[in-house]
């Protein structure tokens, strides 16, 4: 359950990539991110307490990962079940893998397209369905598993917003509405940083359950994050509490190397 979204860092060569974390108000508070290493790779994730993994990383290639639950529509009466085991950190039916393992599994990528292949050569079968969405400012990669099997769509990246959205309650209750808002903020070139924190701010108070900063009884946003991603470094911003709490980020930096078999 989460809201991600891809904009162009203005004129710079690089690009922002944002996420609202969506969890049961039940689940306990995610670690700020820290510095891990990935092979010979280094990289700044936040670390899950409870499946051990994580559902957004940037490596120092400069390769930006967010994993977001797929969720199909479900029947009424199922909000609390349904938000309390939809996580990419936990174990959400007995014989599934945490989701969160699977951003670690290939945070060595030297580029987007190198992550493909790696998680096109994972045993996928253990995890629920789920949505891995890949930059690095040169290419964007979406990648859908859902039993039986791994759907690819790349693309190159043409600096425009991009948008990727699911939920508890089914990804395409949600979708719609989170769509016709993001086209609207996000329409116009000038200034896309601060149309792209608006949006993940934005809450409509007679639908908080369908907001891009999502309110349930069960379940709310708990944590933004915001990767900046540069010629020479990546920003990690990460805010341990909804985007419109007020609260101040906690900032993480990481020296980018040279993209060995970059295409």
């Amino acid at each position: 359950m989460c809201t991600v979204t891809i904009v162009p860092l203005g004129p710079r060569p690089g690009f922002r990539l944002a996420c609202n974390r969506d969890e049961s108000r039940l689940r306990p508070a995610a670690g700020a991110p820290r510095r891990i290493a990935g092979g010979e790779r280094a990289a700044l994730a936040p670390r899950d307490p409870q499946g051990g993994g994580t559902w957004i990383a940037v490596n120092d290639a400069g390769v930006a990962m967010a994993l977001l639950n797929r969720n199909h529509a479900r029947s009424p009466g199922r909000a609390g079940a349904s938000a309390s085991v939809a996580s990419a950190g936990r174990v959400a039916t007995p014989g599934r893998s945490s989701r969160g393992g699977i951003i670690p599994a290939i945070l060595r990528s030297a580029t987007a397209v190198d992550a493909v292949r790696r998680a096109r050569r994972l045993d996928l079968s253990p995890y629920a369905p789920f949505r891995l969405v890949l930059a690095d400012g040169r290419a964007v990669a979406d990648l859908t598993w859902d039993s039986p099997g791994l759907k690819v769509r790349r693309r190159s990246w043409r600096r425009r917003p991009l948008l990727f959205t699911s939920s508890g309650l089914g990804d395409a209750r949600v979708g719609p509405p989170r769509r016709a808002l993001f086209r609207r903020l996000l329409t116009g070139s000038n200034d896309l940083p601060g149309r792209q924190d608006r949006f993940h701010r934005h809450a409509w108070p007679d639908r908080p359950h369908l907001s891009v900063c999502m309110r349930r009884p069960d379940a709310r946003t708990v944590s933004h994050s915001v990767i900046e991603v540069g010629p020479a470094r990546a920003r990690f911003l990460y805010y341990p509490d909804a985007p419109d709490s007020g609260v101040r980020p906690s900032t993480r930096r990481l020296g980018l190397r040279r993209r060995r078999g970059a295409a």
